[in-house]
């Protein structure tokens, strides 16, 4: 993180956009670094059930590691935006797309 903000202090005629997937930005109290940020959430026994199939533990491991983490409602509050990923893929990938039409319609007009 600190690598990325120097780079923005030492180049500040940047007018773009830049992505940071930051899964725990919001815990660490990152907000004030960003001025835009997306939240990407799903209900939680989902997030249990894709955890524990993609890191191959057991449902009761997710789900401790998933409940030691801020709530989906407690992410949102620090959002500008937020997708629900438990859609159809191409449902979410159209509304992302548009979401980053419109930051770059704006940001262009820095």
């Amino acid at each position: 993180m600190k690598a990325m903000e120097k780079e923005i202090q030492d180049n500040p005629k940047i007018k773009q956009v830049i992505a940071v997937e930051a899964a725990a930005m919001i815990e660490a109290g990152w907000q004030s670094l960003f001025d835009k940020i997306w939240v990407f959430q799903v209900p939680t026994d989902v997030a249990i059930s894709r955890l524990a199939v993609r890191n191959n533990m057991s449902y009761s491991d997710a789900s401790s590691r998933i409940s030691s983490q801020l709530s989906n409602e407690e992410r949102a509050k620090s959002a500008d935006i937020v997708f629900d990923t438990n859609r159809d893929a191409s449902l979410v990938r159209k509304e992302i797309e548009d979401a980053l039409q419109q930051l770059l319609s704006v940001s262009s007009k820095l």
